[in-house]
C-alpha cells in the first residue's frame, strides 16, 4: 500500500515564493501568545482590577449564582438599593453564551475569580483568529495576517479595557462579523449574510450599547463603500439588489437575535430617571490631538497599571483636571511595527480600492475620536444616540483595525517585485512620522511643549528609545528581505515576534494587580470589630433610610468626632400594613417628601384609589401584620392577617412587571411613597405573592427564536455568482 507524497501549498507575490502557514499552527499561535501575554492572571499571581472588582465580577457571579438557583433569568437584583431591575441592565449580559458558561464553575454560591478570568482572556485569543479571517478576506497572506492579528489582538484598547470586558467581548468577534459581512455582499449569499447576523447578535448579547452603535457605524460606511464599488462595476440590477439585500440582511437578524435583551432594556430606561447627556459630558473622555505622538512613544503621557493605581506615571489633564480613568479610556497604541507596516501599505496601496476603503475608516475613527477636539463629533453630535455616550475615543478601534490590515498589506508590498522601483523613496515617505517623532522624543524636544514632569520624563524618553530601537530593527528586516535574503515566512515571523514584543512591554503590567477580587468582599473578623455597631436616634432627616429599611449607617459621633458605625433603632420593616391613604399628583407627592409632613410608618402616599374602603385613621389599636414567607430574586411571598382593609406597604423600588396575587388572584399593585410598591388588601387572612412577569421579555423572546430559526434557515440558502 502506497502513501501519496505531502504537497507543499505555495503561492507566488511575483518572483517571491510565500509558503502557507498551517491553520493548525497559526491557531496554536495565537494560543501561546495569548498564554503569554496573560500568564501572570491565568496562573493566579495578579488579577483584573477597577470595574473588574467593582462591577463585573459582583455581577457575573450574582448572575450565575442566581440563574443556577432558579433554573431560569434573576430578572430582579433585591441586593442593592431597595431592589433594581437586573436582567434588563444592558452591561449584565445574561444571554450571552460565554457568560452563561460561568454556571459550570460555580462553587459555594459564586463564580472563581479565576474563571471570570479566563473567559475574558479567551477573548483575546478569539481577536486573532477573527482578525485572521478578516485578513484572508482582504486576500492578505497568511503571515501578514498573523501580523495584523497580533497587533489588533493585543492593542492597547483592548488590553486596558479587560476590566469592562462587554467591549472585549464585542470587539473580539467583530473582524469575523466584517468578514462574512463582506461574503455576503461580494458574493450575493444569504448564508454568509445570515452567518455575519449570528454572530452580530449574539456579541450584542454581550451588553456595550456603545461598542454596538460604533460597530454598526462602521458596517454602514462598509455597506454603502461596498454598495459604490459594485454599481460602479455596472453589473446588472438584480445583482446589485442582491448584494445590498445581503448588507441588510445581517443588521435586521443581529437586532431580532438581540430583542430579547433590547425589549426589556428599552422598558427600564423608559422606567428610568436618567437624563440625557450634555455635550460636556457626552464628549467626556474626548481623545486630544496630542495624542498622536503616543502612536509611536505610548508612555510619552505616563501610564496606569494596577499594582499603582493609587500613584500612576499618568499626568495627562482633560478640561484642566487631571481624571486618572482616562488613561485606559484613551490608550489606543498598537504598536510601532503595524504603524510603520500599516503607513507602508497605505503608501504602496493607496490606488486600490480596499486600502482606499482602510485609510478612510481610520481617518474616520480619529477624526470622530476626538471628540470636543476636532470637528466631526460635532457633525455627527445631533445625529440619534451619538451624543448619549461618553469616551468618544473608544471610536479608535476603527484605527486600528485600520492599520492592522493595512499592515498585512505593507508587508506583503515588500516582497513584491513591482514595489521594487521606487520602493526606497515609498519607504523614507512610511519611515518619516515614527522616526521623526522618535527622534524627537530620545531628544526631550516634548517636555517642555507636553509640559511632562521632571519624574515622568526619563519614562517618556526609554519609551521613545525603546521605539527607535524597534524602528531601527524594522529597517534591517526590511532590508534583507527586499534583497531577497529573507524569505517571507522568516520576516514574518520576525516582524511578529517584535510586534508582539512591543505590546507585551508596553500593556502587559495594566492589568497586573496583586489583590484577589474575591477576598475584597470577605470581611474578617478584625476588620468587623471596627464596625461594631452603636444604637442611635438619628435625627428625622434620615427618615428617607428608614423607608429604605437600612439597618445600619456610617454616621459621625458628636463626642468623638470619628465616623463610627451605628444601629439605626427606628428603621422601618420590609413591609407593613397602614390603614390610611393620601391620593396626590407627582408634584404633591415629591413636596410633600420633602416636607415629610406625614407619618409614613402609620399612613401612605398613593398616586390613584386603591379601591377599597379604608378607615384613613391612624388608630394605635390596629393589629394588622404582615410576615415574608418566602422571598427571591423573582418572587415575594407574603401572608397578612388584619381586622380591617388596609394597605400592604414595601420597602421595595415599584416597577410595572412585579405583579401581585391576593389568594391566586391578581391586583394592582400602586405606586407608593413616590417610588415603592403597596398592594391594597381587604380584612381577614390572605396569602400574597409577588412575581416578576414582564411582557417585553417574553415578545424579545419571541422574537429572538423566530430570528433564530430564520437565520439557521438562511444558512441552507445556495450561495450566488461572485459580483467581483
Amino acid at each position: 500500500m502506497s502513501s501519496k507524497p505531502k504537497r507543499i501549498v505555495e503561492s507566488k507575490i511575483k518572483d517571491f515564493k510565500i509558503s502557507e502557514i498551517p491553520i493548525w499552527a497559526t491557531i496554536s499561535t495565537f494560543a501561546i501568545l495569548t498564554i503569554i501575554f496573560f500568564s501572570s492572571q491565568l496562573f493566579g499571581n495578579s488579577f483584573f482590577w477597577e470595574d473588574f472588582v467593582e462591577y463585573v465580577y459582583p455581577v457575573q457571579s450574582y448572575a450565575a449564582s442566581e440563574s443556577a438557583k432558579l433554573g431560569g433569568v434573576p430578572f430582579w437584583n433585591p441586593n442593592i438599593f431597595a431592589g433594581m431591575p437586573f436582567f434588563a441592565d444592558l452591561q449584565v449580559g445574561f444571554f450571552y453564551p460565554f457568560n452563561r458558561l460561568l454556571n459550570l464553575f460555580i462553587s459555594n454560591g459564586a463564580v472563581p475569580v479565576g474563571a471570570l478570568q479566563f473567559i475574558i482572556i479567551l477573548h483575546f485569543f478569539i481577536a486573532q483568529i477573527s482578525f485572521y479571517f478578516l485578513a484572508k478576506e482582504f486576500k492578505i497572506s497568511d503571515m501578514g495576517a498573523i501580523i495584523g492579528s497580533i497587533s489588533f489582538g493585543f492593542s492597547m484598547l483592548l488590553v486596558c479595557q479587560a476590566i469592562h470586558p462587554m467591549v472585549v467581548y464585542h470587539l473580539s468577534f467583530f473582524p469575523l462579523v466584517v468578514a462574512f459581512f463582506l461574503k455576503g455582499i461580494t458574493r450575493q449569499s444569504f448564508r454568509y449574510a445570515s452567518m455575519a447576523g449570528l454572530l452580530l447578535g449574539i456579541t450584542l448579547l454581550s451588553g456595550h450599547p456603545q461598542t454596538t452603535l460604533y460597530e454598526g457605524i462602521f458596517l454602514f460606511i462598509l455597506y454603502i463603500w461596498k454598495a459604490l464599488e459594485i454599481y460602479k462595476s455596472k453589473v446588472p440590477m438584480k445583482t446589485i439588489a442582491l448584494a445590498k439585500l445581503c448588507g441588510i440582511i445581517p443588521i435586521i437578524l443581529a437586532g431580532g437575535i438581540f430583542a430579547i435583551q433590547l425589549l426589556p432594556s428599552l422598558e427600564l430606561a423608559k422606567n428610568s430617571q436618567r437624563k440625557e447627556a450634555s455635550y460636556k459630558l457626552s464628549t467626556e473622555g474626548s481623545l486630544q490631538f496630542k495624542q498622536i505622538v503616543s502612536t509611536v512613544i505610548p508612555k510619552v503621557f505616563g501610564t496606569v497599571d494596577g499594582e499603582n493605581e493609587a500613584n500612576p506615571s499618568f499626568y495627562l489633564k482633560f478640561d484642566g483636571q487631571f481624571q486618572r480613568h482616562l488613561y485606559w479610556e484613551t490608550v489606543f497604541y498598537f504598536g510601532i511595527v503595524t504603524l510603520f507596516l500599516g503607513l507602508l501599505g497605505a503608501v504602496f496601496g493607496y490606488k486600490n480600492s480596499n486600502q482606499q476603503f482602510l485609510i478612510f475608516i481610520s481617518l474616520f475613527g480619529f477624526l470622530f475620536a476626538l471628540g470636543s477636539n476636532g470637528f466631526l463629533y460635532d457633525i455627527l453630535y445631533k445625529l440619534p444616540l451619538i451624543g448619549t455616550f461618553r469616551n468618544p475615543a473608544r471610536m479608535m478601534f476603527f484605527m486600528i483595525i485600520g492599520f492592522s490590515l493595512l499592515a498585512g498589506f505593507g508587508f506583503d508590498s515588500i516582497f513584491k517585485k513591482e514595489n521594487d522601483k521606487g520602493f526606497l523613496l515609498k519607504l523614507l515617505i512610511a519611515l518619516a512620522f515614527p522616526t521623526l517623532i522618535a527622534f524627537l522624543g530620545v531628544a526631550g524636544a516634548f517636555n517642555s511643549g507636553f509640559e511632562i514632569p521632571q519624574e515622568i520624563q526619563s519614562i517618556a524618553q526609554e519609551s521613545a528609545i525603546l521605539s527607535l530601537f524597534f524602528i531601527i530593527v524594522l529597517l534591517v528586516i526590511v532590508y534583507l528581505a527586499q534583497k531577497r535574503i529573507l524569505s517571507h515566512t522568516i520576516a514574518g515571523i520576525i516582524f511578529s515576534i517584535l510586534a508582539f514584543s512591543d505590546l507585551y512591554i508596553n500593556g502587559n503590567k495594566f492589568n497586573s494587580n496583586s489583590k484577589n477580587p474575591a477576598e475584597t468582599f470577605v470581611i474578617d473578623t478584625k476588620f468587623k470589630e471596627l464596625f461594631s455597631p452603636k444604637s442611635i436616634k438619628l435625627p428625622d432627616r434620615n427618615s428617607v433610610n428608614e423607608m429604605y429599611n437600612v439597618k445600619y449607617e456610617i454616621a459621625i459621633d458628636s463626642i468623638a468626632k470619628e465616623p463610627r458605625f451605628f444601629e439605626r433603632e427606628s428603621f422601618m420593616p420590609r413591609a407593613w400594613l397602614v390603614t390610611k391613604a393620601h391620593i396626590l399628583n407627582e408634584e404633591q407627592i415629591k413636596e410633600s417628601m420633602k416636607s415629610q409632613k406625614f407619618n409614613l410608618k402609620k399612613e401612605v402616599i398613593l398616586e390613584k384609589n386603591p379601591n377599597i374602603t379604608l378607615s384613613n385613621k391612624i388608630d394605635s389599636n390596629f393589629s394588622g401584620k404582615v410576615t415574608i414567607s418566602d422571598y427571591e430574586s423573582n418572587k415575594i411571598v407574603l401572608t397578612s392577617t388584619a381586622k380591617e382593609n388596609s394597605v400592604l406597604v414595601m420597602s421595595e423600588i415599584y416597577y410595572p412587571d412585579w405583579k401581585a396575587y391576593i389568594d391566586g388572584k391578581e391586583t394592582e399593585v400602586l405606586r407608593a411613597d413616590y417610588c415603592f410598591r403597596a398592594i391594597p388588601i381587604t380584612a381577614g387572612n390572605h396569602t400574597i405573592e409577588l412575581k416578576f412577569e414582564s411582557k417585553a421579555y417574553a415578545s424579545g423572546k419571541m422574537i429572538s427564536i423566530i430570528t433564530m430559526l430564520l437565520a439557521l434557515g438562511l444558512l441552507f440558502v445556495k450561495d450566488k455568482k461572485n459580483v467581483n
